[in-house]
This record gives structure tokens, sequence and C-alpha cells, in this order.
């Protein structure tokens, strides 16, 4: 059922937004040859076939073939496709465990169970559970279009990615908040961030970075410079959704502005000049490997940034951040976000400042910059 309210997003959140807000995006948006509209018809397709959602669910009107689209726009058809359906898969189960809140145990078994799948042979009988059997069959497309490396890469950033989901739902139930530290550690996996990574290069674009090479402190620090402005630009716009499931206290915002005790409206504007001096050291860091003589590392420090301008324009479109589900017996509320609009330039932070933040966790960034 549709909303049939309408409230602004500076009413669930409390902060001070304007009309328009210009995000530092410095990479243009590209779109798979299939289109985004195929590939979501495709995947939600695929999530219907395995009943995870039925055609009238408001999940097939939250347009996720879009971010699945334009975040890998230089892979396979084939990749393409899977990689929908795991955009599909990831964001149903991670609501469908929201929905088991008060039951951790459960939460905890039924991860383990669908973790299992990725460790024992397709003829080795599974439960009969939706979950179990869709994620089978993901695994089974994903080690249809991807080489062998790059189906181990997969797989260990899905099994990094859920128990990150665990950790955050752990942090939820425990007394003492997060430091920003432990926050922004726990985000990397929760966000399934190494799953983006391994998506742009682990042979759905037709080449794959060794472990050695990910791990590569240059390359790695690139690849959190891209990701996680990524992860907390979602934090921001998500706010408004967690507001009613009691999550907001767990956001970039309100970790901030513990971290430097101060209010989460001052939190904001900490957050976007953290937003823009990452992004400006990301160009720093993308120059150095576009000059790397491994040629696998140059395609990867080309293709990887285009997750940032997929994650800004779905995040701020996608229905599943504009419209919250029914509560307190009404039927829904529809969002509505500043005007979102991406920028070449910062605005607020002086791109040649290369600076470290006070966070130890992502300072050393700003040290393999050379």
């Amino acid at each position: 059922m549709k909303p049939t309210t309408t409230a602004s997003f500076a009413h669930f959140t409390g902060l001070p937004v304007t009309d328009a807000v210009r995000v530092f995006c410095p990479v243009p948006l590209k779109t798979h040859p299939i289109g985004a509209a195929a590939l979501d018809r495709h995947a939600c397709g695929w999530a219907i076939q395995h009943g995870l959602i039925t055609a009238e669910s408001p999940y097939a009107r939250m347009n996720l073939g879009l971010v699945a689209a334009t975040s890998t726009p230089f892979s396979s058809p084939e990749f393409a496709k899977a990689w929908a359906c795991a955009w599909y898969w990831a964001v149903l189960w991670d609501d469908w465990l929201d929905g088991l809140d008060t039951e951790p145990t459960e939460q905890t078994v039924h991860t383990a169970e669908v973790l299992r799948v990725l460790s024992t042979p397709s003829t080795v009988p599974d439960p009969e559970d939706r979950w179990i059997a869709s994620f089978r069959d993901l695994s089974r497309l994903m080690k249809n279009c991807l080489p062998s490396d790059g189906l181990a890469g997969f797989q260990r950033s899905f099994t990094n990615w859920l128990i990150g989901d665990l950790w955050k739902r752990s942090l939820q139930r425990r007394t003492a908040p997060p430091s920003l530290g432990e926050y922004l550690r726990m985000r990397w996996q929760k966000a399934a961030l190494e799953s983006a990574a391994w998506g742009v290069a682990s042979g759905g674009a037709g080449y794959t970075l060794t472990v050695e090479e990910h791990l590569d402190p240059v390359v790695h620090a690139f690849t959190q410079a891209v990701l996680y402005p990524c992860a907390l630009f979602n934090d921001l716009v998500s706010l408004a959704k967690e507001a009613p499931a009691a999550q907001a206290e767990l956001n970039i915002l309100t970790v901030l502005a513990r971290e430097h005790g101060i209010g989460r409206a001052e939190a904001l504007g900490t957050y976007w000049e953290l937003h823009e001096r990452t992004v400006s050291l990301m160009l720093r860091l993308q120059r150095r490997l576009l000059a790397d003589p491994r040629p696998h590392v140059v395609r990867y420090a080309v293709q990887l940034p285009q997750w940032l301008p997929a994650t800004i324009h779905w995040t701020s479109t996608s229905l599943r951040y504009l419209e919250l589900p029914a509560v307190a017996g009404n039927e829904g509320t529809s969002i509505t976000l500043p005007s979102v609009s991406m920028v070449a330039d910062p605005t607020v932070w002086d791109p040649d400042d290369l600076t470290p933040p006070p966070y130890p966790d992502i300072a050393w960034w700003w040290d393999q910059v050379g």
C-alpha cells in the first residue's frame, strides 16, 4: 500500500537541511548497457521466483537494479544480472533479519545456516528454507560468471558482510555505544564494502585482482577512500528510514557527535567535511594507481570510483529510503529529500589540504599518497 502522508527529511531527523544539497562527486554516472530497468526486472523476477517477495511488494518498486547497473557498468551481462540478484537478496535478507531483532539467537543460527552454503557442494541437501535455497542459487549464478579467484573473493566478502551484519545488531543491543573507530570498522563489514570491491575486479569485468593486490596498502587505502563515502552517505539518507526502527542512534552523525562532544546538527558539518576530504584523497590515490605497472590495478583504479555516483544517485532516489512502512496505525509516510546534485568540486574542504583527520582507523590512508 502506498503511503498516504508526506513528511520532510528534516521532520524525521531534526537536521537543518536546505532545499538543495550539493554532494562532491567528481565521477560521472555511467550505466550498464543492459539498462537499469531491464536489470531490475530480471532481479525482481528472480526474487519473486524464490518466494522472497511478491509482485505487489514495496520491494518491487525500490529500483534495486539501478545500483547494480550504475556500480558495475564495465562488467559482463552475466555478472550484471547476477549482481542485481545479489542486491535483491542482500536488501531483503537485511530487512528480514530486522524482524528478528528480539530473537538474536535465531538471527545468528540462520546466518550460520546461510554461510554453510558457501562451503558445501551443491549436492549436499539443504533445509527447506527460502533464504538458503535462494542463496544457493545466487552462489550458482556467481560461479557461472566468475573465475575461481573471483568466486573465492565473492565468497569471502559475503562471509565478512554477514558477520558484519551480526556485529551491527549486537551493537544495537549493547548498552555502551561504539567509539568512532569501532563504528567505522563495523560499518566496513556491515555495508558489504569488500563485496563492492570484488564486484568490480572479480572477473565480472574480465580481470581479477589477487588477494595480495587487494591488500596492497595503496590499493586498500584507495578502495576504502572510494567506498567509505558511499556507506556514510547511505547513513545520512537512512536517518529518516531508521528513526521509526530505533536504529538512528547507530549512525555516523550520532557517532561523530559523541566523538567530538557536539550536537547532531553540528556533526552534519563535520560529516560533509569528512566526505570531501576523503573524496579529495581518493583522487590523489587514484592518480598514483593509474601509474602502477600492474595493468589490473590500473583498470581497478579507473572503474571502482563508479560506486560513488551509483550510491549517491540510487540512495537519494530509491523508495527504500523515501517511503516508510506503516507504523502506529497509519498507512506509511512518504519522505521528501532535498534536491541532491553531484558536483565536480568540493564546497567545504580545500582539496590540496592533505591533513589526515583525527581518526586513527582511517588516518593511515593519507600516508599512502607518496
